[in-house]
């Protein structure tokens, strides 16, 4: 699937073998909110527009 692992890639197999779960939750949480959110009412809870 992967061509190359890119240095995000390697974080998140050292974090899963170090069993570090709030730094790949962080990462990934990251990585999805620098993404365009499909799905923004998934982030806005509370807020209601």
């Amino acid at each position: 699937m992967f061509r190359q692992r890119t240095k995000e890639q390697e974080d998140i197999r050292h974090y899963c073998e170090t069993q570090q779960l709030p730094q790949l939750l962080a990462l990934l949480l990251n990585r999805l909110a620098q993404k365009k959110d499909p799905h923004p009412k998934l982030f806005a809870v509370g807020s209601r527009s």
